[in-house]
């Protein structure tokens, strides 16, 4: 890490400057939290980290549209959206999957999106 990013990060937080560097040299295997990628997004003038960027141009608009239409069904919680399923949101999913908006399919009933992606 050099200098000039050093003292950039020391301006913007009191994290250390080794939990930074981890998360700079290691981007795929270390994932920062949302707030650790929006702060070294906007200090670096760099992309989102993969985890928190979907792939909104693999959808159609007619698919963002359902998809938008679909999360007015969803039941908000601090962490999670929980949403209905059937056979009928099926391209609604469909387009979250395309997207590559992590979510779960419980009990064949609820896809649920949580704040934190899960795991691989």
């Amino acid at each position: 890490m050099d200098i000039g990013t050093s003292e950039a990060l020391k301006k913007q937080d009191n994290k250390s400057l080794e939990e930074y560097h981890e998360l700079l040299e290691h981007p795929l295997s270390k994932e920062p939290t949302i707030d650790e990628a929006i702060k070294i997004s906007e200090i670096f003038g760099i992309p989102m980290h993969p985890s928190y960027t979907p792939y909104w141009n693999s959808i159609t608009p007619a698919q963002l549209i359902l998809f938008l239409e679909y999360l007015q069904t969803g039941e908000f919680q601090e962490d999670k959206i929980i949403l209905p399923f059937k056979d009928e949101q099926a391209d609604a999913k469909r387009a979250l999957e395309l997207a590559g908006i992590q979510h779960q399919l419980f009990n064949n009933e609820y896809v649920i999106i949580e704040r934190k992606p899960q795991e691989a």
